[in-house]
Parts: C-alpha cells; sequence; structure tokens
C-alpha cells in the first residue's frame, strides 16, 4: 500500500476519533509528524514509519519537535499530549526499543502501533483517548469486560437505558 494511502486512511480514522471537537492538520514545525490531532482535551502527533529499524530515529526527531512546539504554544495547548508511532512495513519490532520508547515520560505520552496488514482503524482503536469502541460499533474485549464487571448487580433498565443514549442527544 502507498504511503499517500496510509495517510488518507489515517486522516479518515483519525475524523472519527476527534469527533466534530478535533482538528486534524499538518503542523509547522512538526515535519516528522505525518498529521496532528489536537482537540479542547488533548493533542496527538501521528507518525507513519514505512521501515521499522527507522523507529528510534523517528521517535528522537518527533519528540524533538513536540518539546519545540509546546514550548511555542505554552497554554495554548491541553497537557495531554501524545505521540503515536505507527509502523506500516511488515518487519518485526524489536521489542526492547519498543519498550524503552513507550516508557520514556520526557515531553509526552508514546504509543507504537504495528499495522501488521490490519486495518488501521483497528489499530487506533487501543489508544486510550478517543471513543475506542465507538468506531466499530463495539468495545474490544479488555473494555466490555471490565465494564461488565463494573455493572454487575446494577439495575437493567439503567443499564440498557445508558447504553441507547447517545453523547449530545437530550
Amino acid at each position: 500500500m502507498s504511503r499517500q494511502l496510509r495517510l488518507e486512511q489515517l486522516k479518515a480514522a483519525l475524523k472519527e476519533i476527534g469527533g466534530s471537537g478535533g482538528a486534524i492538520e499538518a503542523l509547522e514545525g512538526c515535519p516528522t509528524s505525518d498529521l496532528v490531532l489536537r482537540t479542547p482535551c488533548y493533542v496527538a502527533f501521528f507518525v507513519v514509519i514505512e521501515r521499522a529499524e527507522t523507529l528510534a530515529n523517528v521517535w528522537k526527531a518527533a519528540q524533538a519537535e513536540i518539546v519545540r512546539v509546546r514550548s511555542a504554544k505554552g497554554s495554548e495547548w491541553p497537557r495531554d499530549l501524545n505521540l503515536v508511532l505507527i509502523v506500516a512495513g511488515g518487519t518485526t519490532l524489536d521489542f526492547a526499543s519498543v519498550r524503552e520508547i513507550v516508557d520514556d515520560r520526557h515531553a509526552c505520552r508514546k504509543f507504537v502501533l504495528n499495522l501488521d496488514g490490519r486495518d488501521i482503524r483497528k489499530v487506533l482503536v487501543d489508544l486510550p483517548f478517543g471513543p475506542s469502541g465507538e468506531l466499530f460499533s463495539e468495545a474490544p474485549a479488555s473494555v466490555a469486560a471490565g465494564v461488565q464487571e463494573v455493572v454487575r448487580g446494577s439495575d437493567q433498565r439503567l443499564i440498557s437505558d445508558l447504553a441507547s443514549h447517545s453523547p449530545g442527544a437530550a
């Protein structure tokens, strides 16, 4: 699949994640980031990486750009900044490198996602921001199990009403 097609798919998926309150753009000052999703609650920088062996270098460049842009924007931006590195190539990721990246707490939270031939929307659904299961009208198994545990023993009519409620509906 071409890089341009991947970026178009990413942008379409981000529109669903960010909803009407999100702005998706290429951000001046962050040439490493392919797209940036800005919402009132968080900013997420997305980078599509074609080859896994470039992951560490891309991460360091993107993080340095985020630090520069964050200091220039100051309080205009929310505190929750995220860097999402999407590895598109079919190569295997080095677990130690991935662990180093996601454990690094400097500047922002980091996520490394491996497409491994999967639909980009299904890979993005596991991110901790956005409407996770709403993208596919079903929650990931881990989320569904947690919700079931929380509501066990509650009034079934209340649960049914909550489940059928659409955000923003009166």
